[in-house]
């Protein structure tokens, strides 16, 4: 089945617009006391076990994206059924769910994919509906405190925003971890390590998702998925085996002027390796994932004979965290591992 935020987004707007309209001066159907001013808009939405959205206004002094918002559904709901219709039949019927995202970008997903990444898509969407209202000046009437925040959070925290500040379009670093952070938390461990390994891998492939405004974010992520210890371990090595065969260079033929030399895979893989080894990773079935990416990566060669990098600090990793692997040693001119074979045969902690 399919879905069309495209058109969907216009209809939001349309409802933020009513919703706006008729709120009302005495009876506030939100969190705090009606005669205080509004600090903050969330627009609260679900696609997975319903369809709806529902805009609510928020009136306490302490106003916090703590999930108040969630007492006032009913009374602030408006139904998108398509939603829930179309998700529901990817997942009893194994049919591929087709979504036009609300920029014109066509994406496939299937019972198995990430609820997050499904979720994304409508959260952005809300996202940019709550930021054109404004820009519409469609909040203007309403008893805003100067302090007032936007959000957009999911019914299930599938994903959250929060923007700072109303007169601004950007969302500082600090308040988009406090929102990761919030959505992960909600979710089983299990679901944590898969948020947070979906976030990384929106950096590697150059679409920073959540992370967007962040300059350290792979660190950041890293840092996050660190605090769930060593049961990580394993989803994390087998996220950088869907990158190995991938390069890490662009091709000197192809690269633009000012373009960066590197993909962003590199530096996400890289920090994952060198993360591994600062956190002292030795567990017995961590070392054949490790082999395993050795072995496709130094595959991976760029057109004029440069191979990339991060075979070698996979390599280090081995050498420092396990016992009786040799130094690694690299071809300065190239990036080949010359003694790859010693980090791609018997495993030693067996």
């Amino acid at each position: 089945m399919r879905i069309d935020l495209k058109k969907d987004f216009e209809r939001v707007v349309k409802c933020l617009a009513e919703r706006c309209k008729d709120f009302p001066v005495y009876v506030n159907a939100g969190p705090g006391e009606d005669e205080n001013a509004i600090r903050l808009i969330t627009l609260g939405f679900q696609f997975d076990q319903a369809g709806w959205i529902a805009l609510v206004f928020d009136t306490r002094p302490e106003a916090a994206c703590d999930g108040e918002w969630q007492s006032y559904i009913e009374e602030n709901a408006e139904p998108f059924q398509g939603w829930f219709k179309a998700f529901d039949d990817m997942v009893e019927n194994d049919s591929v769910l087709s979504l036009t995202q609300h920029n014109g970008t066509r994406r496939s997903f299937t019972a198995n994919s990430e609820l997050q990444d499904i979720a994304e898509c409508f959260g952005v969407m809300c996202r940019d509906a709550l930021l054109k209202a404004r820009k519409m000046g469609l909040f203007n009437e309403l008893p805003l405190a100067d302090d007032c925040k936007f959000s957009v959070e999911e019914h299930n925290g599938n994903y959250a925003w929060l923007e700072g500040d109303i007169s601004k379009d950007a969302v500082s670093d600090d308040e988009v971890m406090d929102s990761m952070r919030r959505a992960a938390k909600k979710l089983s461990k299990t679901m944590q390590i898969e948020y947070w390994i979906g976030q990384l891998d929106h950096v590697a492939a150059g679409k920073l998702g959540d992370a967007s405004t962040m300059v350290y974010s792979v660190e950041f992520i890293l840092k996050e998925i660190s605090k769930l210890g060593k049961t990580a371990i394993i989803p994390l090595l087998k996220w950088a085996n869907t990158w190995a065969d991938k390069p890490e260079f662009r091709p000197p033929e192809t690269r633009k002027k000012g373009e960066n030399i590197s993909f962003p895979n590199q530096h996400a893989l890289f920090s994952v390796f060198r993360a591994l080894m600062e956190w002292g990773t030795k567990i017995p079935d961590a070392e054949p994932h490790i082999h395993e990416y050795i072995q496709t990566a130094i595959k991976v060669r760029r057109s004029d004979g440069h191979f990339g990098i991060v075979p070698f600090h996979a390599a280090r990793l081995l050498h420092y965290n396990y016992d009786s692997y040799p130094e690694p040693v690299v071809e300065e001119s190239t990036n080949q591992l010359l003694n790859a074979e010693h980090f791609t045969g018997g495993l030693h902690s067996r």
